[in-house]
């Protein structure tokens, strides 16, 4: 939602900043006439090199140009540096004043942002294109209620992940193998998918503390394979101290079309921080989850995370996480790791997301005698993504995804590779 309210007001800032500046420097420093026509990304890239110049990094007017770029790329940590550095020079710009206050709400210091905000409004001469861009930023000060309807429609090469090989193999005692044949059922089928999805959601700041909370459902269903069916619902809750301290609430449920049916309740304590160019979050978790008529896979997940949303729209994460069994389950304790790698990039009018992940998954014990002679099962999973946004109205966007996961295991039951596409309608309000 921050990138669209950011984007959505573009054009309407640039042609609205009006103020009286020092020039620049004649040579080398940029100006709003050389990005005339220019994307914010093509722009990002032929100013960035200018700001090594000490005269433009001492150029109000540069300045704000390079923090607004930046604002505009989704770097929004780091345009606050440099929309902070311009107004020290020329406090009297109202657009940089108006890019600063968008850039501490897309940071969730509404507070801040509604007060700069309503102190641009009450100055004489106002620009009439910032005059409802300030009014939107003054709002935020109450409680902010957001809404997102999505529907689309998708194939998978294998919709069920069911295991890539026709056989598997089945071990006897010190040396005896075995092929035993998949029944066709068992094996990768292709077939379409179709899914809905609402999100619904709210914040209120008050005295720097943020509340927020959000409930989505989620459904896909295929008319090829009842098995792949899945509903999916969440509740989650989150309290952020003045000191960027959060502690969050989350109740998750699942339904299969197998027939399985899981409920999850998480409880989380996250601390975010800054660094020179990246903001970074530390998080520790705590899941019970439950599974109905199925007791024996009941677990409580411990797990530890890190996530850095760094300059240019590069993200890094990591976790490391110990399932541990409150039953005696086939397989016992599982430990894992999950690290990923995600990268955005405005292109034209749309937003365009890339990313990679790798995760592994280790038991504690055997989870069959005949499945590897009874070792303990290891998972190792890799997936790619790419996916973007094209906005067609205000609210309305296009979405697409395309998808690779591929999951390699000692034990052939768990071998499998699917790719998945899909395409779709997004409505936000």
């Amino acid at each position: 939602m921050k990138s669209l309210f950011t984007k959505r007001w573009f054009l309407t800032i640039l042609l609205a900043i009006n103020s009286p500046l020092a020039p620049a420097d004649q040579v080398s420093c940029p100006t709003y006439k050389d990005l005339e026509g220019l994307s914010p990304l093509v722009s990002l890239d032929r100013v960035a090199p200018d700001m090594s110049v000490t005269a433009c990094l001492n150029d109000p007017l540069s300045t704000g140009i390079y923090g607004g770029l930046l604002l505009r790329t989704g770097a929004f940590y780091e345009a606050l540096k440099w929309l902070e550095k311009s107004l020290l020079l020329d406090p009297s710009q109202k657009g940089v004043q108006a890019d600063f206050a968008i850039a501490l709400a897309s940071t969730g210091d509404s507070d801040s942002s509604s007060g700069i905000a309503q102190k641009i409004l009450e100055e004489p001469d106002v620009p009439e294109g910032l005059v409802s861009v300030l009014g939107g930023l003054v709002a935020l000060n109450g409680w902010e209620r957001w809404g997102v309807l999505t529907a689309g429609v998708g194939l998978s090469n294998n919709v069920d992940y069911a295991p890539s090989s026709n056989t598997i193999e089945l071990t006897f005692g010190e040396d005896g193998v075995s092929q035993f044949l998949l029944a066709p059922s068992a094996r990768p089928k292709t077939a379409g998918v179709i899914f809905q999805e609402i999100s619904l959601g709210g914040q209120l700041e008050r005295g720097g503390y943020n509340v927020s909370t959000k409930v989505n459902l989620r459904e896909k269903r295929s008319p090829e394979s009842v098995d792949s069916d899945l509903l999916q619902g969440r509740l989650e809750a989150v309290l952020t101290h003045p000191s960027k301290i959060s502690f969050g609430i989350f109740s998750n449920f699942f339904e299969y079309g197998s027939g399985l049916e899981r409920s999850d309740v998480a409880l989380t304590l996250l601390k975010a921080f800054d660094s020179e160019s990246c903001h970074n979050e530390i998080s520790i978790r705590s899941t019970s989850q439950s599974y109905k008529n199925n007791a024996v896979y009941d677990g409580t997940v411990l797990g530890v995370g890190i996530q850095l949303d760094c300059d240019r729209g590069l993200s890094w994460s990591g976790n490391v996480s110990q399932n541990l069994a409150r039953n005696k389950r086939v397989g016992g304790d599982s430990s894992g790791l999950h690290l990923s790698i995600e990268k955005k990039m405005v292109v034209g009018s749309g937003l365009v997301t890339g990313g990679i992940g790798f995760s592994s998954e280790s038991d504690s014990e055997g989870f069959s005698e005949f499945l590897d002679r009874g070792n303990a099962r290891e998972v190792r999973t890799y997936s790619a993504s790419l996916n973007g946004s094209i906005p067609l109205t205000n609210s309305l966007l296009a979405i697409w995804d395309l998808g690779y996961i591929r999951q390699n295991s000692n034990l052939d039951l768990f071998n499998m590779s699917a790719f998945e596409s899909s395409f779709g309608l997004q409505y936000r309000f």
